[in-house]
Formats: C-alpha cells, sequence, structure tokens
C-alpha cells in the first residue's frame, strides 16, 4: 500500500514515501512509519506553543483569536469597569477578538446609552433592547431583498419569491419571539429560487438579525437576570469574547499525537467542534473556506518567526501543510498556494500599516488602514441615498487618491446635478465618461508617436519603420466605439516590453508616457467596469463603485529596490504605498519609478515626518532608524537627485 504524497512541485523539498512491506529499523530499534518518513518530527521545538501568539487567525474558521492571558486581562479590565464609557473603550481596544457579527454591541451601547452610565446598568439596557435592535435589522434586511428584487435579469419566479419572502417577515412582525418563524421564512422562500447569489442575499439580509438573536439567547443561557452584579460583566465578557480564546488541536487524532507539525491553532468554538468529531475537517465544512484559513494560519505563522516572536525552523510551516494535506486530500495545496506562502515567508509587512494619518509617498494620498476601510465600507453599505454617498466623498477626500480624484469628482457634480436620477442612469453616464477618458489616453499616446514621427528629421529608416509599426499595433487595439478593456490595456503593458524602439534606451522617452497612460485606464477600468463577482457583492452599482474609490489608497507595503532586481526584506528597502502606487511601481527600477510617477518630493517627506513621529512616540517599537535608513536609501537608489538625510540623521 502506497502513501499518496501531496505533488507540491519544486517549491518543497520532498521526501521518500516507501512500502509499508519495505519498513525498516531505526538505529534506535523503533520502527519507521511511512507517516515518519513523509513528515520528519522536530526535535529542537517540541516547547512550541502556537496558542501564544497574540492575534493568530484559527485554523479552521479563520476568527481571530486571543491568548488566554490576553482574555484574563479583557476580564480583569470589564471587572474593573465602572461607566458605560469604560465598557466602550475595552470594546473599542480589543474589537478585533469580539466574536463575528457582535459588532452592534459597542455600536449600541455608545450610541443608545449614557457614557456616565454604571457599567453593568449599560449591559442591562443593550440586554433589554434587543428588541428594537433585532427588528433594525430585520426592517434593513427587507430593504436588501427589496434592492435585490431590482437585479437586472432577475426571472419572475426569483421575484415572486423574494418578494414573498418579504410580505411574511412583515406579517409575521418583527418581535425576536418570532425568530423561527422568521427563520423558516426565509429558508423555505429561498429555497424555491435558483438566484445564484442567494448565500450571499441570506448573509446580508437575515444574519445581522440572527445574530442579534443569538447574542440574546446565550446571554440568557448564562443566566442573565440570575446572576450577582458582579457577575454580570464576566457573563457578558464569555458572551463577547469566550469564543475567541485560542486552543491547540490535532490535525489527525490517530497521527503524530506529540509532533508538532499535527497541531495547529483554533479558537474555542472551532475546538468544541474538533472534539465531538473524529477529523479535524468535517464533512459539513466548506473547503475552500478551510484550506483558506489554514493558509492564513500558516501566515500568520510566518509572520511571527519572522518578527521573533516565536523561533521555529523556516520550513515548518510548509511541513505543517503537507501533513494537512497529507491527512486530507481535498485540500492539498497547489504550487500557488505555497508560492504564496513562500512569499510571505520572506516578505514582511510594516507596522505602520496599523497606524492612520499617514501620508502615500508616491501620490500624496492620506493612507487608510485595514480597520478603516472596513469602518468606511460598513458605512458605504449603510447608506441607501445617492446624494448620501456623494457627501461621504467629499467627507473622506483625503482618502481618494489624486489619480482618480476627477472620476468621484465628476460622479458627485452628476448627482448633485440630477438628485432624482436612479442608480443605472448614473451607472450608464460615468460608463460614458470613463469611456471618453480612457478613448483620450491612447489617443494622447497615438498624438505623442505622431509628434516624433514629424519633428524627427533625424530619425533612421529602421526607428521609422518601428515607430509606425507600435502606431498601428495601438490604434489597432483599440476600437472608439466602445470602451477600452483591460486586456487591451495589457496589450499596451506587452507592446512597451516587445518594442526595440524603446527598450533599451527609450530614446524618445516614450516607455514611462505609455506604461503611466496604460495603468490610468486601468485604474478608471476598475472603478466603474466592476466584475460579476465584485457586482453581486453590492446592493447597487454605486456602493461598489466608492468602495472601490477608497480601496485604492489602503496601505500596503512594497520593496524600494524590488526583489527581482536583488532588493533586500530589509526594512530600509521595505516602504508603505497605497494599493494605487504599489501596481505602478511594479518592478520598475525605484529611480525610473521615482522620476516619471512622482511629482514632488514633498510626499516622501510627509511620509518620513509621520513615520518617524510614531517611532519617537514609541507606537513603533525597532524601527527607530527607518526614516534615515529610507532617506539613505533612496538618495543612493534615485542616484544622487533626492537628499533627506541632512533632515533625517541616524541616531
Amino acid at each position: 500500500m502506497k502513501v499518496q504524497a501531496v505533488n507540491f512541485y519544486n517549491l518543497l523539498q520532498t521526501y521518500p514515501v516507501q512500502k509499508r512491506q519495505n519498513i525498516k529499523e531505526c538505529s534506535a530499534g523503533k520502527v519507521l512509519l511511512a507517516s515518519d518518513i513523509f513528515i520528519p518530527s522536530f526535535s529542537g521545538i517540541e516547547t512550541f506553543n502556537p496558542e501564544t501568539i497574540e492575534g493568530i487567525h484559527c485554523a479552521r474558521c479563520g476568527k481571530v483569536t486571543l491568548t488566554q492571558d490576553k482574555y484574563n486581562q479583557i476580564l480583569n479590565d470589564m471587572q474593573d469597569a465602572r461607566t458605560g464609557e469604560d465598557i466602550c473603550r475595552i470594546l473599542e481596544n480589543n474589537k478585533d477578538f469580539i466574536r463575528k457579527g457582535y459588532d452592534f454591541i459597542a455600536e449600541n451601547i455608545s450610541l443608545k446609552t449614557s457614557p456616565k452610565i454604571s457599567a453593568n446598568s449599560a449591559i442591562v439596557f443593550i440586554y433589554n433592547d434587543i428588541g428594537n435592535i433585532y427588528a433594525e435589522k430585520l426592517d434593513e434586511g427587507i430593504d436588501i431583498m427589496n434592492d435585490a428584487l431590482k437585479t437586472p435579469g432577475l426571472s419572475d419566479n426569483n421575484k415572486e419569491a423574494i418578494t414573498e419572502c418579504i410580505n411574511r417577515i412583515i406579517k409575521t412582525g418583527p418581535d425576536y419571539k418570532n425568530y423561527s418563524a422568521h427563520y423558516r421564512i426565509v429558508i423555505e422562500s429561498f429555497r424555491k429560487t435558483d438566484y445564484k447569489d442567494r448565500k450571499i442575499l441570506f448573509s446580508k439580509a437575515f444574519m445581522p438579525a440572527q445574530r442579534v438573536y443569538t447574542f440574546r439567547k446565550k446571554m440568557t443561557e448564562g443566566g442573565f437576570g440570575q446572576v450577582r452584579d458582579n457577575e454580570l460583566r464576566e457573563l457578558f465578557t464569555r458572551t463577547l469574547f469566550g469564543n475567541s480564546v485560542a486552543k491547540t488541536v490535532p490535525v489527525n487524532k490517530n497521527g503524530l499525537a506529540d509532533n508538532p507539525v499535527n497541531k495547529v491553532v483554533v479558537c474555542q468554538e472551532c475546538e468544541t467542534k474538533c472534539t465531538h468529531s473524529k477529523y479535524f475537517f468535517s464533512k459539513a465544512d466548506t473547503y475552500p473556506i478551510v484550506k483558506k484559513s489554514l493558509l492564513t494560519y500558516l501566515r500568520d505563522l510566518n509572520m511571527a518567526n519572522k518578527s521573533g516572536k516565536i523561533d521555529i525552523p523556516n520550513d515548518y510551516v510548509f511541513k505543517v501543510a503537507r501533513y494537512a494535506s497529507y491527512k486530507e486530500p481535498s485540500l492539498a495545496l497547489s504550487a500557488t498556494d505555497t508560492g504564496i506562502l513562500k512569499y510571505q515567508q520572506q516578505h514582511m509587512t510594516l507596522p505602520f500599516e496599523k497606524l492612520s494619518d499617514i501620508t502615500c509617498p508616491g501620490c500624496g494620498v492620506r493612507m487608510l488602514t485595514f480597520d478603516e476601510y472596513g469602518k468606511l465600507e460598513k458605512t458605504i453599505a449603510k447608506t441607501n441615498k445617492l446624494i448620501d454617498l456623494t457627501r461621504l466623498i467629499y467627507q473622506n477626500k483625503a482618502n481618494i487618491s489624486p489619480h482618480i480624484f476627477h472620476i468621484a469628482k465628476e460622479y458627485c457634480r452628476f448627482v448633485k446635478t440630477n438628485p432624482r436620477m436612479s442608480d443605472k442612469i448614473v451607472k450608464r453616464h460615468m460608463y460614458e465618461v470613463v469611456t471618453n477618458s480612457n478613448h483620450n489616453d491612447i489617443r494622447q499616446i497615438l498624438n505623442r508617436i505622431n509628434y516624433i514621427l514629424e519633428t524627427n528629421n533625424g530619425l533612421t529608416r529602421t526607428e521609422k519603420a518601428e515607430l509606425l509599426r507600435l502606431y498601428d499595433k495601438i490604434s489597432g487595439i483599440c476600437d472608439f466605439t466602445k470602451p477600452v478593456e483591460i486586456i487591451e490595456n495589457m496589450e499596451l503593458e506587452k507592446f512597451v516590453e516587445n518594442s526595440d524602439i524603446i527598450e533599451p534606451l527609450d530614446m524618445f522617452n516614450l516607455k514611462y508616457f505609455i506604461l503611466s497612460k496604460a495603468e490610468s485606464i486601468k485604474n478608471k477600468q476598475y472603478l466603474v467596469f466592476p466584475s460579476k463577482r465584485m457586482q453581486a457583492e453590492n446592493k447597487i452599482w454605486s456602493e461598489g463603485f466608492v468602495k472601490r474609490l477608497f480601496k485604492f489608497s489602503t496601505f500596503s507595503t512594497d520593496h524600494m529596490q524590488s526583489r527581482s532586481r536583488s532588493g533586500t526584506d530589509d526594512s530600509g528597502n521595505l516602504i508603505g504605498l497605497c494599493k494605487k502606487c504599489n501596481q505602478s511601481k511594479k518592478n520598475i527600477n525605484f529611480s525610473d519609478w521615482y522620476k516619471n510617477f512622482v511629482k514632488t518630493d514633498s510626499y516622501i517627506k510627509s511620509y518620513l515626518k509621520k513615520t518617524k513621529e510614531y517611532t519617537d512616540n514609541g507606537l513603533v517599537k525597532g524601527y527607530e532608524n527607518y526614516s534615515a535608513q529610507i532617506a539613505e536609501n533612496i538618495y543612493i537608489l534615485t542616484d544622487k537627485a533626492v537628499d533627506l538625510r541632512k533632515e533625517y540623521p541616524e541616531r
């Protein structure tokens, strides 16, 4: 009987798998099993406890976990809380660890209670107000289903089923005591449909109300109304955070129980499921989700090892991945999966990405942290009127990249001028605006080539022929009667890479002119021509459009000198860029990128000033010389053209 090994191509070291009849004796006299050959044990990390790593993701469901010590600290803080304001502060500081879907607790305590009310009274108020909160979530769900009825191409059968669902819920009433009836109505109605996005619709329309009900149920089962005052906050903490405590479980109960590669971290809820199941991955699990959670968990181990929080062999995460794949073939990782793990192991993100108010050194936009973007995304999703979306754009215009702000401005102008226009008409208008803009970008490229042909009398016959060929290629990819497509934008970049007249000398300065125009086309396409999957995630087109406006500004870490050009992973070679600038940089030489894509030195000065402020204040530790290292690296990579070393000397 052969043990089936997972094919990791050449990314991982392969180990021989032998037949059981060929089992050999070890030098110590022990029998060497096939599984031992496939996954060698680690004698040096037997004391490694991954559940002690703060903020690691559950390997089964992807939830952010907290250590037992952290949970005890939150519990102590809750016991010391005296006012509703104290409760709000604790919830805000630990929002990442709150049970999924319970974010309404902090929101309603801060909105509906007085800051000076006692902590216990604030908890009691929220518990007693569950009926109103449940009704609000149910109403929001009905609005979402009404919006789904406006989906283009929705069949009559699907419209009838969704309409029936809405009417039956309204008839039953918004009382949380009718939760079982509401749940049955939604399930029965959705089963009658063949609506392809019904799972997404269910999660958006009904799950928020379901989670409100679940919170009350857990509080009731915990003894709410019977516990003493000093136990009330413990019950509240256990309900919100208890399921997020990290626990270690074996991937396979019958496997190598003491081997570190057989252990992964899960949340307490998943530990309970594993305890009552023979296997770690049950048949009820959705494999793509579990696979994604496992990869996220392994990425966390990579990052923790890179930052010095733990000390494990470099190939440890790959052996965990191999063991999980070996025990559950449905989760076998591909070469792409392991390639990403390999990259994440070597690539370190900057700690500044969690801090706000940092300016992008490429375009000057105020970059959004992941949490800030998440909050903004929720606010956008709750906004029902187009005119309110325009206000949101102007309120947060500092977070919109200047390269695409003219698109946002045109959207706001059209909506304000035509406040009664439907989302469909606004969408059609923006399609036309961006189509014309992209056609104009193509025309500018063609005009530049034409200008070179007319004004450069010294062109050789070969150079002239190559420019004419380039002109024909670019004009041939664009049909000016329809929108420029992403695939055509990629063709533009390909022409630059393969053109003899541009590479390697670029004597006519065409290379970065064409690349910048190609990048502009791609950005505008992403904004207004969403894929079907992207469109399905939002109620209306405008909602997705505004979300994508801000997504361009999220903080990302990039190498100044790219790895393909021998750039290192040292902090002095890592710089924070907004997502848009990160995409434009690619693997371009830093000097060329800085000269052609960065308009002013003030952006990088602002970036260094803010990062220095954070390190000086102690908010970021271990990066005390970061600003000086970046200033030195910029001086070297720009061939001494940009010198900021005097302003940011080494300590």
